[in-house]
């Protein structure tokens, strides 16, 4: 791998691909169980079924998600990727990781409930966050404030192209809701979630490990 700081994305997508054997099945495996939630449809006024629903897609979300961080730490550290070493490291770094992330969603809901404008600047001011929960084992917010001291401006550039991926990942899925409906939109939908947050995982990894 390239020992430059401005090849990340590029380090991070090939990463990734070294990383298929496991990307692949934690990306389709959680659009399929995503799906499934979605299947059932519940009449009005099912509560707590839809409550139960929300809180077992956002299980799944956070398997899914401290999956892929836990690969991409192993792939920033050269190690070799294999479904042992994830998961061990998974064992190791999955709950807090997946803590941080739900400080960090309620972080950025409460800001957008506010108004948009600061739930934005919460996620654009902690792009290092979960790669440096996922790493362990010291304090993510010291080490997003450390890559930010450290790389002010190719943070700053890495945090526009990310905001931009995101921007036209969920312009095309607006154009899949609107030709795709129920399970399918859910599962299509789930598919490009993944694979983009893979990339951007991965990639986000490697500027995490170079920035400390």
């Amino acid at each position: 791998m390239s020992s430059r700081s401005g090849d990340a994305p590029a380090a991070g997508l090939r990463n990734a691909v070294r990383a298929s054997a496991v990307v692949g099945p934690v990306v389709v495996v959680h659009a399929a169980l995503q799906a499934v939630l979605v299947a059932p449809g519940y009449p009005d006024g099912a509560t707590l079924a839809l409550i139960g629903t929300a809180v077992a897609s956002l299980l799944v979300l956070l398997v899914g998600l401290t999956l892929l961080l836990s690969a991409a730490t192993v792939a920033a550290g050269h190690g070799r990727i294999r479904w042992s070493g994830v998961l061990a490291h998974w064992r190791s770094r999955g709950a807090p990781t997946a803590g941080w992330a739900v400080l960090l969603l309620v972080a950025i809901g409460m800001g957008a409930a506010l108004w948009t404008v600061p739930g934005l600047l919460v996620a654009a001011a902690t792009p290092y966050l979960l790669v440096a929960a996922a790493a362990g084992p010291g304090n993510p917010i010291a080490a997003n404030l450390r890559g930010w001291r450290r790389r002010p401006g190719r943070t700053l550039a890495a945090v526009v192209v990310t905001g931009v991926v995101l921007a036209l990942c969920w312009l095309t899925s607006a154009l899949v809701v609107f030709f795709v409906r129920g399970s399918a939109a859910a599962a299509l939908l789930w598919l490009l979630i993944g694979a983009v947050g893979a990339w951007l995982a991965f990639g986000w990894a490697v500027a995490y490990r170079r920035s400390q």
